[in-house]
């Protein structure tokens, strides 16, 4: 059975933390009876999903067999453009043959003008300048030396030329090697359809593919009463094509294979905490120097620049998210949407962990009143200057968070031991009582009062 390739339009990429669904459409015109359509020049065999793929159409028509493989697409261009480059290659070789042979005959006839100025002055040399001889002589070498300028120019010339073949060559070997590439190795669906009567089908073709999805990326600048929250989408593809001028739509969370849990004994040990890493380890250069109160509070308060970003809008209630606009992604090159743009209420305050941390940390209290938020990195800023790297968790919608800013090395903190005393107790265990006292001094360099 003849084989039917078909070409398809991509609709739509719905995109996930761990994968991505492709959707795509195609019509075809089928006879009555069975049929095999080949889907040709899709993403990467390796990368679509075993047993995803999904087939819509009217009644009519009935899909028989699904078969997802490998296919090597645009061979018939690439021999085409092969043989032509071969042409001009083999042209290119015979030109640079041919003047290379002019110039090694230039070459020749100056040696034999040369020769034929050494004889004619060693002849003249023998006898009596006498007469006319001395002009005959003259005007025998300036016959001789006008017709040798005109060869060299013709051999500079003609190297020149030589000089632009061999380029031409190189370039042309270069455009050889290259259409090797040319063929790619992507993936193709083959279908097996019948047809109870023939006619013109539409077909709508949805599979799932690994190597794409996003993460959520945030940025929150911190005012006086409220944090500005920019909810960006970092999406990221490498299915071996470029998605083009593509609907796409963001789906809040990622899909994983559930199980019912098993419950069993849970044993629990008591951990001794480790003191954590010195602000500056956690945020080497983020958080030094910090600007005055009042310098933050003015810069969060001056007007800013919008995200240029591409704008989303929130769909299934912020469960999912479509952009705007049609989009490109191109393999392995990540692309940045912004989602949203939102205010919190916020409240400042600032925990030090005298037992475990070097120094106070600032706590931002944030209530999440737009849509369910998704874990991910974020970027803290106090108008335009970056603080604190921190992770958001998963934020419901309702839910209040204390979401931690930046050090604060503007609270001075100090802790000292002053009391350690040691008390035996028990005449067979020997069991000793350590009893440790400190003294703890804070002084704030903020010039205002904190919490």
């Amino acid at each position: 059975m003849a084989v039917k390739k078909v070409s398809t339009e991509l609709k739509e990429v719905s995109f996930f933390r761990n994968f991505a669904t492709v959707k795509r459409h195609f019509t075809v015109e089928l006879g009555e009876g069975p049929a095999v359509l080949l889907i040709e020049g899709i993403e990467k065999e390796s990368t679509i999903i075993p047993g995803s793929v999904r087939v819509f159409s009217k009644r009519g028509v009935a899909v028989t067999g699904v078969n997802v493989k490998s296919a090597v697409v645009g061979v018939e261009e690439v021999e085409a453009e092969k043989q032509t480059i071969l042409e001009r290659l083999r042209d290119a070789e015979d030109k640079l043959k041919l003047l290379e042979g002019e110039v090694e005959g230039l070459r020749k006839l100056i040696d034999s003008l040369d020769r034929a100025v050494k004889k004619g002055i060693e002849a003249f040399s023998t006898v009596a300048l006498s007469g006319d001889g001395g002009e005959k002589l003259s005007n025998f070498l300036s016959e001789v030396s006008r017709r040798r300028r005109e060869i060299v120019s013709e051999i500079i010339k003609k190297e020149r030329e030589i000089s632009v073949l061999g380029d031409e060559i190189k370039r042309l070997n270069v455009l050889l090697e290259g259409e090797k590439e040319r063929a790619l190795e992507l993936g193709a669906i083959e279908l097996a359809v019948s047809c109870e009567r023939g006619g013109k089908y539409e077909f709508n073709v949805h599979y799932d593919v690994r190597d794409a999805g996003w993460m959520p990326v945030y940025d929150v600048t911190l005012g006086k009463e409220e944090a500005n929250v920019d909810f960006y989408a970092e999406i990221m593809q490498n299915v071996g094509i470029p998605w083009e001028n593509v609907t796409a739509v963001i789906h809040g969370r990622a899909v994983l294979r559930a199980w019912k849990p098993k419950p069993e004994p849970w044993f629990i040990d008591a951990v001794r905490p480790t003191p954590s890493p010195s602000p500056a380890t956690l945020f080497k250069g983020v958080g030094a120097q910090p600007k005055e109160v009042k310098e933050e509070v003015e810069a969060v308060e001056k007007e800013m620049l919008a995200p240029a970003f591409k704008r989303a809008e929130a769909v299934e209630g912020g469960l999912a998210f479509q952009i705007s606009s049609k989009g490109s992604f191109v393999p392995g090159r990540p692309t940045l949407l912004l989602i949203e743009r939102f205010s919190m209420n916020a409240e400042t305050f600032y925990v030090w962990d005298a037992y475990t941390s070097p120094g106070f940390v600032e706590l931002v209290k944030i209530k999440n009143e737009s849509f369910p938020l998704p874990p991910g990195v974020c970027r803290v800023f106090k108008g335009d200057t970056m603080v604190g790297v921190s992770e958001l968790p998963y934020m419901a919608l309702g839910q209040t968070i204390e979401l931690p800013a930046s050090w604060e090395e503007r609270l001075e903190c100090e802790r000292k031991m002053t009391i350690r005393e040691e008390e035996k107790k028990g005449v067979v265990k020997g069991k000793t009582t350590i009893t440790y006292g400190y003294s703890i001094k804070v002084r704030n360099h903020l010039g205002e009062e904190v919490n």
